[in-house]
């Protein structure tokens, strides 16, 4: 069975109109409610009647549940809430650091915590060890602690430091 491309939103089929084969239909309207189960035809009618198409939205049940929608509109307002759901959660912003850094590079990263926190965004620390600084991971767990402490009242640990591989890494929330 070739499938509509147009009927997929947000990664979900939806059959349409005379796609829909079951003989029973659960249908819903808009403003009315619930119109009772009605056959595939009457349905299908009733959607010609009032210029809406008739989408199968819980297939799965014993009738099938169809409601009479406008599809394109019901595909567009979809779309913008999940834009609308994007733009609500915070991102994680990762920045790398060094245990043995120099305090002007320490002072930039420090800053765009602070931008990066303002915004919204966690922020994921992570301090890489390279060749033999492995052996001295306690400058990195001191590093952190030095990150908490500039950030001061601002920001707080939402996972204490945890060793992942030759990095450590921590997530930083705004409080």
């Amino acid at each position: 069975m070739a499938r509509n491309r147009q009927n997929f939103v947000e990664g979900r089929y939806y059959r349409t109109n005379e796609e829909i084969h079951a003989p029973q239909l659960r249908v819903v309207h808009p403003q009315e409610g619930q119109l009772g189960v009605l056959t595939r035809d009457e349905a299908l009618e009733k959607a010609k009647e009032l210029e809406l198409d008739l989408v199968e939205v819980a297939p799965n049940v014993d009738p099938p549940v169809a409601k009479l929608i406008d599809f394109a509109k019901f595909k567009y307002e979809e779309a913008k809430k999940k834009k609308h759901s994007k733009a609500a959660s915070p991102s994680t912003k990762q920045l790398r650091m060094r245990p043995f850094m120099e305090q002007h590079d320490f002072d930039v990263k420090i800053r765009k915590i602070n931008k990066f926190l303002a915004s919204g965004d966690r922020v994921r620390i992570q301090v890489r060890f390279f060749g033999r600084e492995i052996t001295k991971k306690k400058f990195g767990f001191d590093l952190i602690t030095r990150v908490m402490d500039e950030l001061g009242e601002k920001a707080k640990l939402n996972s204490e430091p945890k060793m992942k591989g030759r990095a450590l890494e921590a997530l930083i929330i705004a409080k």
